[in-house]
């Protein structure tokens, strides 16, 4: 790849006629993103007519997590970001192109709230089709996972602009928290209570 390019690639298939572009755009020599916006076909009958259309956009990209950090006081963390309106949320993200799952995690967890992390634990997944308190439309497929709080300082951020230390159960009780948060929850505690 050539610095900070947009490539355009064709791809056809003999038996359909059917042709897909993917544009992938590079920075520093590594791919950053790919795109695949427009579709082209063949018509039969004439083999040299073509058919272009905008192809629906892509909503799921990669793969997105959610992670429920607990200390040593068995308080979890709950933020609230502007992503997410006036719900209380847990910490997330995704996983970047050669990462692996741990990496991202820590990653993730560090650039949002300052926080480092060990023990980490999967603890369920989820679909969370158009969420209602997200800031634009997405279909997110959730690993979700716990870790504990192993250093740093809270510290907010763009992605962080509040939040608290509290009980799992005084969550669920007490705060206003998006659906998809409720289950992690839910989640880890049914995790603490099979490790009991």
């Amino acid at each position: 790849f050539k610095e900070n390019a947009v490539s355009l690639y064709l791809k056809t298939s003999r038996q359909t006629g059917h042709y897909s572009a993917s544009f992938i755009v590079t920075k520093n020599g590594k791919p950053v993103s790919e795109k695949n916006p427009w579709s082209f076909e063949v018509v039969p009958a004439t083999g040299i007519e073509f058919r272009v259309g905008l192809a629906p956009k892509r909503i799921t990209e990669g793969t997105d997590f959610k992670i429920l950090i607990y200390n040593d006081k068995n308080e979890i963390l709950l933020i609230r970001s502007p992503k997410w309106g006036e719900m209380w949320h847990i910490p997330g993200g995704h996983v970047e192109l050669g990462e692996t799952s741990e990496e991202a995690l820590k990653r993730e967890i560090m650039e949002e709230t300052g926080l480092e992390i060990d023990q980490i634990e999967f603890i369920g997944w989820q679909d969370a089709v158009y969420p209602k308190s997200f800031h634009k439309k997405r279909h997110f497929v959730f690993l979700d996972f716990c870790a504990r709080m192993s250093g740093g300082t809270v510290t907010k951020s763009d992605e962080m602009s509040e939040y608290v230390w509290v009980k799992p159960e005084e969550a669920l009780e007490k705060y206003k928290i998006d659906e998809f948060t409720i289950k992690t929850i839910e989640y880890y505690i049914a995790h603490l209570k099979r490790k009991e």
